[in-house]
């Protein structure tokens, strides 16, 4: 059975990949902060301790969904990008469409050439391209929309500010897509059993406004909605990417309605 290590393995996406892989590969979760049962707990400043860590357990796999500072993270990858060259190892990166957010007025695909402005946006092209240098085909880059779950940082928040008559940024206008947590652990499974390499966009097929879909969400659940602090966008805007120029499996993709149908 082949050990895949998820870095950042407590948080929404990680735990999402962990559950989807657990029958079928040896799962070794590594937090920034969380103690947990049979697993590590590395800080993404502490590169001594992740080179212990790689070098005690030599996981086939690294799948790297991190948070933390950019500054920190950017070295963090530097040493497991060398490590896994070195040791001939292959990684799973979980990046972002924030890669593209420069240009706004259109939607993209993975033939499109990524344009951050964000600081968000160009740390995370930063570790894309790294991590290309040192790993070319032995890397696969999953770019997820917004992430959404039944019980994300999201949705948690509209249901706060619904309840409790608090003010909820929002952005009318805004045409986006969607990404299931549970979706990209599907594409992770997916690129591990077919050993696949390159860009992967994961996400709804469809756009949805910005602000219609919370509203949507408001519906599914029966809560009020809440007040809502406009953020103008000028048009067109788009965060979204087109269907995917990948031939990915028809129980992979996703409408913005089975999307609602999954979190509601």
């Amino acid at each position: 059975m082949r050990k895949v290590m998820i870095l950042g393995g407590t948080g929404l996406v990680g735990k999402a990949i962990a559950e989807h892989l657990k029958d079928s590969y040896e799962i070794i979760i590594v937090s920034g902060h969380h103690e947990i049962n049979q697993g590590y707990t590395c800080l993404v400043e502490d590169t001594e301790r992740l080179l212990d860590i790689l070098n005690r357990e030599n996981p086939d796999i690294v799948i790297s969904t991190l948070m933390g500072a950019f500054d920190a993270q950017l070295k963090y990858h530097d040493i497991l990008g060398a490590w896994l060259k070195n040791h001939g190892k292959k990684m799973i990166y979980i990046s972002t469409l924030n890669v593209f957010d420069k240009n706004t007025t259109k939607p993209v695909d993975e033939r499109s050439e990524a344009e951050p402005e964000s600081e968000y946006g160009i740390f995370k092209l930063q570790c894309e391209k790294m991590l290309m240098k040192y790993l070319g085909d032995d890397l696969a880059i999953i770019r997820p929309a917004a992430v959404w779950s039944r019980d994300c940082k999201r949705m948690n928040q509209l249901k706060d500010c619904s309840a409790n008559g608090k003010e909820l940024k929002s952005y009318p206008g805004l045409m986006f897509t969607i990404t299931l947590a549970d979706q990209i652990g599907e594409y992770v499974d997916y690129i591990l059993e077919n050993n696949l390499s390159g860009v992967f966009h994961a996400g709804s097929e469809d756009m949805v406004d910005y602000n219609k879909f919370e509203l949507m969400v408001c519906d599914r659940l029966s809560i009020p909605y809440p007040k809502f602090e406009v953020v103008e966008v000028e048009q067109p805007a788009y965060q979204a990417f087109l269907p995917t120029v990948r031939d990915i499996p028809s129980g992979m993709r996703r409408t913005i309605a089975d999307i609602l149908d999954s979190i509601c």
